[in-house]
């Protein structure tokens, strides 16, 4: 096993928040290191420390709040820049249907070379543009009269009527009524 030492002048640390920095002053010589040399496991990391133990080290480290949070803040920082935004996205996928992407393959006599996406792959980029920017949604609001609605209701066999009664209930969707005769004012 190689052991890394590092001296109190070497400087591994990285700025943080001032919540998190004020814990991160608070930890030991050997917890910063731990926190710096964080490499996804307590024993190796708390052999690189050295702590004497580093198993034991490792897993009493890692039952410290402020260094597990200052770990997790290293990986969200880490984590981000492989997450593409919106934006970033839509240009991939627009970039794939234009053909501003290309391929590498290799040609029949075993050289690398670039060709545009194939015709499946720049259709379905374009299908999660479109999807992305809202294309495909269709909204239709309707209002209908209630005497307009019975209509309806009385042309259709039962149990579908009885269906649709339900959806509207379900949907508490109104039903507008514009006959101002139906109001008890009719004769």
């Amino acid at each position: 096993m190689i052991y890394l030492y590092l001296s109190d002048t070497d400087s591994l640390t990285m700025k943080y928040p001032d919540d998190l920095q004020k814990k991160y002053d608070r930890l030991t010589e050997k917890q910063k290191r731990f926190v710096d040399l964080w490499d996804g496991n307590g024993t190796n990391t708390a052999a690189l420390v050295p702590y004497n133990t580093p198993k034991v080290a490792g897993c009493r480290c890692l039952k410290n709040v402020s260094i597990c949070e200052l770990i997790n803040y290293k990986k969200d920082l880490e984590l981000k820049p492989d997450v593409l935004s919106r934006d970033q996205r839509q240009k991939f996928w627009s970039d794939v249907v234009t053909g501003e992407i290309k391929e590498k393959k290799l040609n029949k006599d075993g050289v690398l070379v670039e060709v545009a996406c194939k015709m499946q792959d720049r259709i379905k980029a374009s299908e999660l543009l479109g999807k992305s920017e809202g294309d495909f949604l269709l909204k239709l609001d309707v209002g209908i009269d209630q005497e307009m609605l019975d209509k309806i209701l009385a042309a259709l066999p039962e149990e579908y009527a009885r269906a649709v009664k339900l959806k509207l209930l379900e949907k508490r969707a109104p039903v507008i009524d514009i006959n101002p005769l139906k109001n008890g004012t009719e004769g």
